[in-house]
This record gives C-alpha cells, structure tokens and sequence, in this order.
C-alpha cells in the first residue's frame, strides 16, 4: 500500500509495519530481467524486494502508447520515483492529511 496519513507519505509492504518513507532511502534498478527494490534507513537495508520485470516494463520502448513510461507498469518504481521526487511526493494523495 502507499498512501498519505496524517500529512505522511507511508507505505506497507505485506503484513510489515507501515513506515514513513519520505525518510528513507529508496532505489529501484533493473538489470537482466530482473528487478531490486530496497528501502534503506540511514544506510542499513530495511526491506529488499527481488522480482522478475513483466514483459510491459522490459518492452516499454515499444509500446504504442502516447505517455506510457515503466512505472505505469511498476508499482515498486512509482513508488520509487515519487519518493525520488521532492515536489511529486508532497503533492500525491493531498487528502491524507
């Protein structure tokens, strides 16, 4: 889930604790294939995710759609990219507040 409480932008992964991660560390990288999210805090990883790319992210160059990018088909590089995004982060789901 990635959503807006309480004016934070949080996220949970699974039956994980939620955290805030506008203060973590988030990178995205893709390499073969294959796909490694991680959410680090202060340096030491908090929770790593390994996954195969589907087929729409690995042929994203190909696709016909006018504005289509890779996180269209990622939920883990949105979330990535929004976080990466100072202004984007503080202006996705204004209503949690």
């Amino acid at each position: 889930m990635f959503y807006r409480l309480n004016g934070q932008l949080r996220a949970r992964f699974g039956d994980d604790p939620p955290i805030d991660i506008e203060r973590f560390e988030v990178t995205w990288a893709a390499k073969n294939g294959a796909a490694h999210f991680m959410v680090r805090r202060q340096g030491r990883p908090v929770l790593e995710r390994s996954y195969r790319l589907s087929a729409d992210v690995e042929g994203i160059e190909d696709d016909p759609t006018p504005f289509v990018e890779a996180e269209d088909f990622d939920f883990l590089l949105f979330i990535t990219n929004v976080v990466r995004d100072l202004a984007r982060a503080k202006a996705i789901y204004p209503n949690g507040r």
